[in-house]
């Protein structure tokens, strides 16, 4: 009797691993070996357990997928990637709203790969992760999206600047009173700088703050609960970093230009 094609996708680690290595195209047995590191004697069996269900097939000492395997396999892959990118803290996700996520995007959570998730010291709270600031002077252009704004902001603002660096920051719309009550100087040159190009967010912001450069992003996302806690979940890889583009645009076509407060 056939096994579940489910069992035989997933219930054994090597026929995953055989399976994702196919999904490029042929793979020669020696080849295959040398990437899982096993002997062929331990490959063998779960070989013809993925041949007995058309999942693939061989030429001499070729390997390969069949179609109905790529059709398997092309379906797979997103989703054994969406759960790598949430099992690296799944109790971070499980409690945090991504309801601040555009369905189209929210599908592709997996493009922000494993990102490191990390609950900063109290010393820490109020600085930007370590090495981020770092990258983002070394960047060609910053964006973001926040609720809040570093007690610092305008020397914070002045080095990505400085550095030549253009920055583009979406606000919410409690974020500009503020500012524009409080910091009234310093928001003033940071509007009218030819660097930095400022934008007002008028409906609801259901996260505290996201950003990134040209080498990483980084979020730090209300809880289910809308409570503000200090987690950040940085990412770096070029998939995240357009996914992360994709929603700044996303926010930004509701977004209006500060040109004067």
């Amino acid at each position: 009797m056939k096994k579940p094609l489910l069992d035989v996708m997933f219930a054994s680690k090597k026929r995953k691993e055989i399976l994702l290595l196919l999904k490029d195209g042929p793979v020669e047995m020696e080849a295959i070996l040398r990437s899982m590191q096993t002997t062929r004697q331990a490959l063998l069996p779960q070989i013809r357990i993925l041949e007995n269900h058309q999942v693939m097939a061989h030429s001499d000492d070729s390997y390969a997928l069949t179609k109905t395997g790529e059709l398997l396999v092309d379906a797979m892959v997103p989703l054994i990637e969406r759960i790598e990118t949430l099992d690296v803290d799944i109790d971070y996700w499980g409690t945090h709203s991504l309801e601040f996520i555009p369905p189209h995007l929210l599908s592709r959570i997996e493009e922000l790969g494993k990102c490191k998730i990390k609950n900063p010291s109290i010393s820490e709270i109020y600085n930007l992760p370590q090495g981020f600031e770092e990258e983002s002077k070394k960047s060609k252009s910053v964006f973001g999206l926040t609720t809040v704004f570093h007690p610092n902001f305008s020397s914070v603002y002045e080095g990505l600047t400085d550095n030549g660096v253009a920055v583009s920051t979406i606000i919410s719309k409690e974020l500009f009173e503020n500012l524009r009550k409080n910091q009234y100087a310093s928001f003033k040159k940071l509007v009218e700088s030819d660097k930095v190009n400022l934008f007002i967010y008028s409906k609801p912001v259901r996260t505290v703050f996201f950003a990134m450069n040209d080498f990483s992003t980084i979020y730090n996302i209300l809880t289910k609960d809308g409570e503000v806690d200090h987690y950040i979940v940085r990412c770096h890889n070029k998939k995240a970093i357009g996914w992360s583009k994709e929603l700044f645009e996303h926010y930004l076509k509701d977004s209006t230009p500060i040109t004067e407060i």
